[in-house]
């Protein structure tokens, strides 16, 4: 099982299925800032934009990975 990244941390974020792609206002590769899970939304999580600052809530924490130096 994954471990979620750490809370201020640089994603990505991972589509999990190309028939979602329209579904979700990131594209696959984006970084993103994590901000954390919601404590009574288990397994969803608050990011942030890092391009326009817009603050995204209730998508799965399993979607976001930390981003390495390449990604960034």
């Amino acid at each position: 099982m994954p471990k979620n990244p750490r809370k201020l941390s640089l994603v990505t974020f991972k589509l999990p299925d190309p028939k979602l792609k329209n579904k979700y206002p990131f594209h696959p590769g984006q970084v993103l800032v994590y901000l954390g899970e919601i404590p009574n939304m288990k397994g969803h999580c608050v990011v942030a934009d890092i391009q326009n600052g817009k603050i995204q809530t209730g998508f799965h924490i399993e979607n976001f990975c930390e981003a390495s130096e390449e990604d960034i």
